[in-house]
């Protein structure tokens, strides 16, 4: 519910596509708020977030399903200020998102952070996943390093449980999966 309001709000349309691109891509609210777009890779279909910005030691790989291209086109031409950022989501001093724009953009549909958050939302999609994607894998073990893979899931230390291409023609079918349920095709 909160994807489709989000895509059919006409309020805010720079934290509305913020929180449609964190919902699509399962993203860190931090990697939404900084993404640049010369991380992208659109010819390729997918987003490279950078070392430096993570919580981690390594760049992580984002498949991108065909809503979050769509959505990414729609994003380059919102005119957000100031022009020529190198930011997708320019705003404020430090011409960053601020950390507040997703619960800002949640407020504005009525979801409450009693109800859901910014961060919590890559927990709900990992349940989904783990509960309705239908995958060939042959035992559980398969799905759980693909669902970790596509969420980008670190050791206690900080460092990326896997190699960030591993499964990667999965993790994208993962991806499109994901976006198709968030707009209730499957």
């Amino acid at each position: 519910r909160i994807y489709k309001t989000a895509e059919e709000s006409e309020k805010s349309q720079r934290n509305m596509c913020a929180l449609q691109l964190l919902m699509l891509t399962c993203a860190r609210p931090k990697n939404i708020r900084f993404a640049k777009w010369k991380e992208f890779r659109l010819e390729r279909k997918v987003w490279l977030t950078p070392s430096k910005r993570n919580d981690k030691q390594a760049d992580h790989v984002i498949p991108l399903s065909r809503q979050a291209l769509d959505l990414l086109d729609r994003i380059r031409g919102l005119d957000l200020q100031p022009k020529g950022s190198q930011y997708l989501f320019p705003a404020g001093d430090n011409n960053v998102l601020p950390d507040t724009a997703f619960a800002s953009a949640m407020k504005m549909m009525g979801v409450g952070s009693d109800t859901q958050t910014a961060f919590g939302m890559r927990y709900s999609a990992e349940t989904i996943m783990k509960h309705e994607y239908e995958y060939g894998a042959k035992d559980g073990k398969e799905l759980h390093i693909l669902i970790q893979t596509f969420m980008d899931a670190v050791n206690p230390d900080g460092k990326p449980q896997y190699p960030p291409e591993i499964l990667m023609t999965q993790r994208a079918e993962l991806a499109q999966w994901w976006a198709d349920k968030l707009e209730g095709i499957v």
